[in-house]
């Protein structure tokens, strides 16, 4: 019963917006897509996946939003950088800043793997 009203809800989703049904029948209502990995990765993303219990479809998901995290505090902080080239500083709010971006680079921007 249950998985027939999900495919009932899929199929007027699907219908909804245009989308091929035959692609969109899946447990997420989520966007699908097709990625290439390489080997390496997909067997990290695989060994990751069972020891959580999780899909590799949510260990993906996890990366990808943490990437997205990760490039909205750069933007960020290219921002105040921007703003802080346009205000005249004295030296002891050069210092401060400094210490602020060291700060703020060390516990957001930590270095890619």
């Amino acid at each position: 019963m249950l998985r027939s009203l999900f495919t009932c809800r899929a199929v007027a989703l699907s219908r909804l917006v245009g989308i091929d049904k035959g692609i969109t029948n899946s447990y997420t209502f989520g966007m699908k897509t097709a990625i290439s990995v390489p080997d390496d990765i997909f067997k990290e993303v695989n060994k990751i996946a069972k020891e959580s219990g999780r899909s590799r479809s949510e260990v993906f998901v996890d990366a990808v939003k943490e990437y997205i995290k990760r490039a909205e505090s750069r933007r960020m902080l290219e921002t105040i950088n921007k703003v802080c080239d346009e205000v005249e500083e004295t030296p002891e709010d050069i210092l401060w800043r400094k210490k602020a971006l060291q700060h703020f680079a060390k516990y957001v921007l930590r270095e890619e793997d």
